[in-house]
């Protein structure tokens, strides 16, 4: 099924990808936060995220002689550390992990211009997504007043399956700040908020994910546009 999913995020943005009035790429960096980080007097979690980076194309419908609805298949790579320790009297247990995952997405976004003086477009949406590739790496150590029971380090090097969901969504908003026609710039920013209910395993007992994006919207320039129209 990953697979497949993978295949059709391509081709989708293979098909994306033709459109001459359309940016070429849209190319984020952000960082994720986890919301729940728990600090009892015997367990201590902690959960940090790492800068993330995406690329996606957007291919637009235009309502009103605006890009107003726009689908935007992606790929990005996430990574998050976490960190518990638990223990008493008897012994103390820790763990040292981190969580990478390599996915896929579509975004199904609407734009709208909500001040006619200032012209930012000002988008909002859903997104949902399918972890391909996933790893986790680390150690965790115990020691314990009974060495029997346990004193030991071990390494972990498995797959990331225990710590994202397969499947995951989201809802986000955001703003692109208006470019006149007399500022026909390369690179355009667009700055987003999304908020991923379900993007960690339901066990983590977290409220979610958010995540603040900036994305840069390559736009080909205008000579480059009529010489690709030529061929």
């Amino acid at each position: 099924m990953r697979r497949t999913y993978f295949l059709i995020i391509l081709i989708v943005f293979f098909y994306a990808s033709n459109g001459q009035e359309q940016p070429i790429l849209n190319v984020g960096v952000g960082w994720p936060f986890y919301t729940k980080n728990e600090n009892a007097p015997h367990y201590q979690l902690k959960v940090r995220g790492y800068p993330f980076v995406s690329i996606e194309k957007s291919l637009f419908i235009k309502v009103n002689n605006i890009n107003r609805i726009g689908i935007s298949p992606g790929l990005g790579f996430w990574g998050f550390s976490e960190d518990h320790s638990s223990g008493g009297l008897g012994g103390t247990s820790t763990q040292e992990l981190k969580h990478f995952s390599f996915h896929g997405y579509a975004k199904l976004s609407i734009r709208e211009i909500f001040s006619k003086r200032s012209k930012n477009l000002f988008n909002f949406g859903v997104i949902s997504g399918m972890h391909l590739f996933t790893k986790t790496k680390g150690e965790t150590s115990c020691t314990s007043m009974q060495p029997d029971w346990c004193n030991s380090i071990v390494e972990i090097k498995k797959s990331g399956s225990d710590f994202f969901n397969t499947v995951y969504y989201g809802f986000f908003m955001g703003l692109q700040p208006k470019i006149s026609s007399a500022q026909k710039k390369l690179i355009r920013p667009n700055f987003e908020i999304y908020y991923y209910p379900n993007f960690i395993k339901p066990s983590y007992d977290s409220e979610g994910v958010i995540k603040v994006a900036v994305l840069l919207a390559i736009h080909p320039k205008r000579k480059t546009i009529q010489k690709l129209s030529s061929f």
